[in-house]
């Protein structure tokens, strides 16, 4: 392990933006010092009119004669700063350099004491992008974590509020805040969500899927285990509730844990109106959700293999729209998904002003097109468009993203078995479901818990009285 001295630091940390700025307290020769700091991440009017006046110019440090009595005259209060602490080891002393703080070394002492005058230019709180917000709060996470932390704090006035700090990552360290709320967080669930985050073995979190894959229990399913939000309203909501939330540094998003498949499917917004209201829009999302997941497989299979189950006249006017058509409706549909999925894909990569346009030509143009030449049937198009339609209604985009990949899963028991591999297929998905846990809980709370189901909880409508979690 590195010494702490200037000229075993300048070694390892030769960049152009690292500054090491000799210094002599109080203008004495045996009173020497260097200042450590990167530039652009310190607050340069902080750190001359608090730290380096004092030092060069406080009548304290008249009589001093030795730099353990300049560190004890520090930490007594002789410099202006409050926010400073003794730092007496290499990896705390880079931990605190690189969090954007300024550092006093005392090559004598092997000592350096840690100044917090963080300057670096961050976003502002702005509206959240991706959940709109209609009659609530309209400020979001940052990626700052410190901010983070103080917007919940503002929230959530309340001694009982504990925020836990915890280091990720082995080459690249990234801060993690775990937030709860003393009291209503179940203990056991507390110590179960901090031992998966001391555990966790990765060089360095460049993207939030990296640190939610070690934390969640199981690594390759489909469903997420864990809610994301923007939202500092609804990440708060939660903590009342009992639930656990995560920031991490550099990031604007939380998560909240543990992730239940209820809560991907409510929204901040069902809360802020009437409960009638938000019951009826909740229990919308709901069916439209089933149709997404299961319309474009219903359709095969009834055309394909049940057509005594149409009606007449439905069966008729299907008929008709094939005749030209030289595909079956298995093709149909599969083709049309994925040049709906291509559609979406376009529309997320592109710039916002062209991407609206591709969805319109892809929408309307190609759709058309398709039709006229005999590509695929009416009756299809308007099958994926319902279908495209009702997925995005789901709140959680993971959420929308796993019934995207189920679906197709969904089409593929259809057009094997008719609506009885369509049965089977949802019959097994709900099993699967049903084993799914998050951090020990039930994915499927609270349809099924270790309490026993209980239907009029808030799930698939939310009553005046808020029995349950979000």
């Amino acid at each position: 392990m590195l010494e702490i001295t200037a000229n075993s630091l300048r070694g390892v940390l030769s960049a152009s933006d690292i500054v090491f700025l000799p210094l002599r307290i109080h203008q004495n020769p045996a009173l020497k010092a260097t200042l450590l700091y990167i530039d652009g991440m310190v607050n340069a009017l902080v750190l001359n009119s608090n730290v380096l006046k004092p030092l060069t110019q406080q009548p304290a440090f008249d009589n001093i004669d030795s730099p353990r009595r300049v560190v004890e005259f520090i930490q007594a209060g002789a410099v202006y700063h409050g926010a400073h602490k003794l730092v007496e080891d290499t990896e705390t002393l880079l931990d605190e350099l690189f969090m954007g703080n300024a550092l006093l070394i005392f090559d004598e002492l092997r000592q350096a004491v840690s100044f917090d005058v963080k300057g670096f230019e961050r976003r502002g709180i702005s509206e959240p992008t991706g959940e709109n917000v209609i009659k609530g709060p309209k400020d979001t996470f940052v990626e700052v974590l410190r901010v983070n932390t103080a917007t919940v704090r503002r929230r959530i006035r309340s001694a009982a509020l504990k925020i836990r700090d915890f280091t990720v990552g082995d080459q690249i360290p990234a801060g993690v805040a775990m937030v709860y709320l003393e009291g209503a967080a179940d203990p056991a669930l507390v110590e179960r969500v901090a031992e998966r985050i001391r555990n966790i073995r990765i060089e360095r979190v460049m993207s939030a899927g990296d640190f939610e894959e070690q934390i969640i229990d199981r690594k390759y399913a489909l469903f997420p285990q864990t809610v994301y939000t923007e939202r500092p309203d609804r990440f708060c909501a939660n903590i009342c509730e009992g639930k656990i939330g995560l920031l991490i540094d550099g990031f604007p998003v939380a998560y909240v844990a543990p992730g239940v498949f209820t809560m991907l499917l409510q929204s901040a917004e069902d809360y802020a109106q009437n409960w009638l209201l938000g019951s009826a829009v909740r229990a919308l999302r709901y069916l439209a959700g089933f149709l997404s997941l299961v319309l474009p497989a219903f359709y095969i299979g009834v055309t394909a293999f049940h057509h005594e189950l149409l009606p007449e006249k439905l069966a008729l006017s299907i008929v008709r729209s094939k005749e030209a058509v030289p595909f079956t409706s298995t093709v149909e549909v599969l083709v049309m998904l994925l040049a709906f999925e291509v559609l979406i894909e376009a529309g997320i990569r592109l710039p916002k002003t062209v991407g609206s346009a591709v969805s319109i030509v892809g929408g309307l143009v190609v759709g058309d097109a398709a039709v006229s030449a005999k590509f695929v049937s009416p009756a299809v198009v308007v099958i994926v468009a319902v279908t495209g339609i009702c997925g995005f209604i789901i709140p959680s985009q993971d959420l929308a993203n796993a019934f995207r990949i189920t679906r197709m899963l969904l089409v593929a028991a259809a057009a094997v078995a008719g609506l009885y591999g369509l049965a089977l297929a949802l019959l097994l998905l709900l099993y699967y479901l049903c084993t799914l846990t998050s951090f020990g809980e039930p994915f499927m709370r609270p349809y099924k818990s270790k309490r026993g189901a209980r239907l009029l909880a808030d799930g698939f409508f939310r009553f005046p009285e808020q029995e349950d979690s979000r």
